[in-house]
């Protein structure tokens, strides 16, 4: 081999090691008999490793692009040596590492899958709108979503004529306002989809792309599917609604309670549009639950008077007895529900049940039953929220007929009490006129006699007291004694009845100055005793000066007769304030009265003390406790025997 040669071979070997890509011999029959660097890196083998191999070799393993095994007489080499042209004496074969270019065509397809089924489950659709041409294209999913197929135009109108005609004016207009304003595309609208005529509602948004002028040029964005979401909000509406409705009905407030549960029924079910609801309420024992109300939405029919034993589904009245919502969407199966299943949800085609409890100040009187036929339904929270807030509804309603109830049975027990009081006042004045004239005969008629009586004792004794022995002569005294004390308990009785008879003429009165008079002329009939008199200055009140001088009279009268025994009396009248009440007293400290009988104090002719110690009629106090009485107030007194006595008095 010359110079020339052997420097064409390094130059060769040279560029054939430097190769970025792998390089490797093989001769006629399939042995490696040269390889390059690359190559050695790319197997990750030593040339000694690898030179002197075939195809055929049991660890020579070679996979097409989908990952099959290809057998040694279709590997790409052997291939080129059976089919080359001339018959070649060698294969030349270079290597190129496709590694992280697959896998970026696998992590390609992974997300486009990934996209595809994101969108899908999510009901979300893109596109790109071409504004000059007016064509757009979207993704497989917003063309379900839409309902179309190839086949339908890819233009703004046609898209227009896919939203539902009361929406496509007020749609139309507001595209058209975007160009101007330059803002995003962000808008709830509903369509009708041509594949088979449903309505849905979707959620667009969408950025513009301008030019350099400002005009749109593109427009690229998403719509989903929100039909769902809007279903639900318009059940939220509709169940919202009704809750406002049932409230503002004042009826509801006025109307007997089965009346208003009959709309309440009515307005739940036609707002949850289940098939039926119904309100119960136990028995008094709590053995049975009653229907006070059951509307059928289908047939929209009332019914009333079903009873249910307790002791029949006892699973099911254990748990509503704890007050707990019973959300049941296979009531067939719940373990709470499915006692009621051959009886009850079999025959109508029952399959979910939503029932709440009626409490009333912590107590479980009843159930408000949502009972939903057809497949099963799964009770959303806000369905469950609304059915509480119809047991709430209920639970006032019932607190609030309960309340009118005893107010009702009150005012007629306030009536009848009113009429029985009115007859027995009645039957009483008509008994107290009766007495008073009665009482008024009596005294007017006995004043005759006693005067003859008394007439004739003076005369016998003027007369013909020589005649007489000291035994006649004390008989006769006696008996003008006696005369005169009838004469005075006479004229005390007929005061007590004019007292009752008397028109009362209320005027400002001075109490003070009153009750100074009093004492000013019993000092002067009770001249030598030591009385020290003590009398408020400028108490005033609303009476009958002629009642109230005689009530004065009688109550300072006697604290002159029962401090007669005192070697200094003390005499006070004044008043003061209690809980906003103006009460005024008379006190001494004379002989008292033991409070023991203190009933008697103030009846006519009953006395607690002896005739002996203290004379008197035994009237004065009744006649006062009647003037008091007249006046609107009330009159009471305290004492202790030897240890003086108060009255106290107010006026109205």
């Amino acid at each position: 081999m010359g110079h020339a040669d052997s420097d064409y071979e390094n130059r060769y070997q040279s560029l054939f090691e430097e190769m970025p890509v792998g390089v490797f011999y093989q001769d006629a029959d399939g042995t490696l008999i040269d390889v390059n660097r690359a190559a050695l890196e790319m197997f990750g083998l030593s040339r000694d490793q690898l030179l002197g191999r075939t195809s055929y070799h049991p660890e020579w393993r070679v996979i097409d692009e989908n990952g099959s095994e290809l057998p040694p007489e279709r590997h790409p080499s052997m291939v080129a040596l059976r089919t080359g042209k001339p018959v070649p004496c060698r294969v030349f074969v270079t290597l190129i590492d496709v590694t992280d270019l697959k896998r970026s065509e696998k992590a390609l397809r992974d997300s486009e899958l990934l996209l595809r089924e994101a969108q899908r489950v999510g009901h979300l659709g893109t596109y790109d709108y071409d504004i000059p041409i007016d064509r757009w294209r979207c993704s497989p999913e917003l063309d379900r979503i839409f309902g179309i197929d190839e086949s339908f135009p890819r233009t703004f109108n046609s898209w227009l004529t896919l939203v539902h005609p009361d929406h496509r004016a007020r749609m139309d207009q507001y595209f058209s306002s975007l160009h101007r304003t330059r803002t995003w595309f962000d808008m709830e609208y509903p369509i009708l989809r041509p594949v088979d005529g449903a309505e849905r509602w979707l959620y667009g948004t969408g950025e513009f792309t301008r030019d350099d002028a400002g005009n749109p040029i593109r427009m690229i964005g998403t719509i989903q599917d929100i039909t769902e979401r809007k279903s639900l909000e318009i059940d939220s509406l509709r169940m919202l609604q009704a809750l406002i409705d049932l409230a503002r009905n004042k009826a509801l407030y006025a109307v007997q309670l089965p009346v208003a549960l009959a709309t309440i029924t009515e307005a739940a079910a036609e707002a949850l549009g289940t098939w039926r609801v119904s309100v119960w309420f136990y028995s008094d024992d709590h053995e049975g639950i009653v229907c006070s109300d059951m509307f059928d939405l289908e047939h929209r029919r009332h019914t009333q008077g079903e009873t249910i034993a307790v002791a029949d589904f006892p699973s099911y009245f254990a748990a509503a007895a704890t007050g707990e919502v019973i959300a049941a969407s296979d009531a067939h199966n719940d373990p709470r529900t499915a006692e009621f299943t051959e009886r009850f949800l079999f025959p109508n085609g029952i399959t979910s049940l939503l029932n709440v409890p009626i409490l009333a100040e912590g107590q479980v009187l009843g159930v408000v039953c949502h009972e939903h036929a057809g497949p099963a339904r799964n009770w959303t929270l806000e369905e469950q929220s609304f059915a509480m807030a119809v047991g709430g509804f209920v639970s006032m309603l019932v607190e609030m007929n309960q309340r009118r109830n005893a107010e009702a049975e009150f005012r007629r027990l306030n009536e009848k009490l009113e009429q029985r009081v009115a007859e027995r006042t009645a039957q009483l004045e008509a008994i107290n006129r009766e007495l008073e004239s009665f009482c008024y005969s009596v005294s007017h008629d006995l004043r005759a006699p006693l005067r003859h009586i008394g007439g004739f004792s003076r005369m016998l004794l003027e007369d013909h007291e020589q005649h007489l022995d000291p035994h006649g002569i004390h008989c006769l005294q006696r008996i003008a004694a006696g005369v005169e004390k009838m004469q005075g308990l006479i004229d005390d009785l007929l005061a007590l009845s004019r007292v009752n008879r008397a028109e009362l003429h209320r005027q400002k009165l001075n109490l003070s100055t009153l009750v100074r008079e009093l004492a000013c002329e019993l000092k002067n009939t009770y001249a030598g005793r030591d009385v020290e008199i003590v009398i408020a200055d400028g108490i005033e009140a609303q009476g009958d000066p002629g009642l109230m001088r005689v009530a004065l009279d009688n109550l300072v009268h006697n604290a002159f007769k029962y401090t007669g025994k005192r070697d200094h009396a003390v005499i006070e009248f004044g008043s003061f304030e209690r809980v906003g009440e103006k009460i005024f007293f008379i006190r001494d400290n004379g002989a008292g009265f033991d409070m023991a009988g203190y009933e008697n104090l103030f009846g006519v002719f009953r006395r607690l003390h002896r005739e002996t110690e203290f004379p008197g009629t035994g009237v004065g106090l009744a006649t006062v406790q009647r003037i008091i009485r007249r006046h609107g107030g009330r009159i009471w007194a305290e004492g202790m025997p030897d240890a003086g006595a108060t009255f106290y008095f107010t006026l109205h």
